[in-house]
């Protein structure tokens, strides 16, 4: 379980499960009939974050007054929370809690479905997805509009970044970081050439030799590799700007079960496909995802009757 679910799992217990501990916590909330302002307000939920979850790291954006209470948005570990709590600061509590499950949906239909691969270009689910969804491509060819994109995050560990602010890193390192952006770059240069270049870097290199390894690579597929070290250089933090608003947005998912019965998500891991805005939650195969994007079409081309091999399925994904 991952240190932000982890946090956010620990907060609303203690707040479910301890509401009458706070009737005797004075030195966090007292019960009384006296109204806090918004500073008091905001500095007794600080000081509950604090000492109930020393380890995360939280952001108060905003406290609130709103229908006789306080609204409390906040950022817990990168994951955006509402709270509300009496005006005398006497309880807090969740927005909302839902106790039912939300429904499985269809994907969207539309006359040429949008497809989105996210991944990083040297996580193994992610890159067996790729083999999975090349022959897909290869049939439906022009038919779909299918895109890779590209997993990138912040953290404290510049090992893992290419840059100084630590804004632009990946989970296998600062090569995953750069063979990220070259892939984007040949996506929009040559894109005729990405299947190829993307197949012969997952067979032949890892995110610890990439770096120096790349080009003979990119010869050989017919790639112009003083092109693809221009974007990069002068062009990667804006692409990889773009592939962080992408996987920050939230999208609706076919099955919430999967998902701890939240009906919208960020995109959490590599590998994730959404179609046509919604993200799939069916088997990862290539027929698997021929059926699914055949599904997203008005009216299903000819291509979709062809069969395609079951031989390899997967499962797994890097976070």
């Amino acid at each position: 379980m991952s240190k932000k679910i982890f946090s956010i799992i620990g907060l609303i217990l203690i707040i479910i499960g301890g509401l009458t501990y706070y009737s005797y916590a004075n030195e966090l909330f007292i019960f009384n009939n006296n109204k806090l302002n918004i500073e008091e307000a905001t500095q007794k939920v600080e000081n509950f974050l604090t000492e109930q979850l020393p380890s995360s790291n939280f952001t108060i954006k905003e406290v609130k007054e709103e229908k006789g209470m306080y609204r409390i948005s906040l950022s817990l570990d990168d994951q955006e929370m509402n709270f509300y709590m009496p005006l005398d600061g006497s309880l807090l509590f969740p927005q909302s809690i839902k106790i039912t499950t939300p429904k499985e949906q269809d994907l969207p239909t539309t006359k040429k479905p949008k497809v989105d691969l996210f991944v990083m270009s040297f996580c193994p689910y992610g890159n067996d997805s790729e083999k999975m969804m090349e022959p897909v491509a290869n049939l439906l060819g022009n038919k779909i509009d299918l895109e890779l994109h590209y997993i990138i995050s912040a953290t404290n560990n510049n090992e893992y970044c290419i840059d100084e602010e630590n804004q632009y890193c990946s989970l296998h390192g600062a090569g995953e970081v750069n063979q990220n952006i070259r892939e984007i770059c040949v996506a929009k240069n040559n894109p005729d050439k990405l299947w190829p270049f993307v197949t012969a870097i997952n067979e032949q290199t890892d995110a610890q030799n990439v770096d120096q390894d790349w080009t003979e690579i990119a010869q050989e597929v017919g790639l112009n590799t003083a092109e693809i070290k221009t974007c990069l250089e002068k062009q990667g933090p804006s692409l990889l700007d773009i592939e962080k608003a992408l996987i920050d947005q939230k999208y609706p998912v076919q099955k919430p079960s999967q998902h701890s019965n939240q009906s919208k998500i960020v995109v959490q891991g590599s590998p994730t496909l959404v179609i046509n805005g919604m993200i799939y939650d069916g088997e990862r195969s290539s027929s698997g995802y021929k059926e699914a994007i055949c599904s997203a079409f008005e009216e299903e081309p000819a291509e979709c009757e062809q069969k395609l091999s079951d031989a390899n399925v997967s499962s797994g994904n890097c976070q």
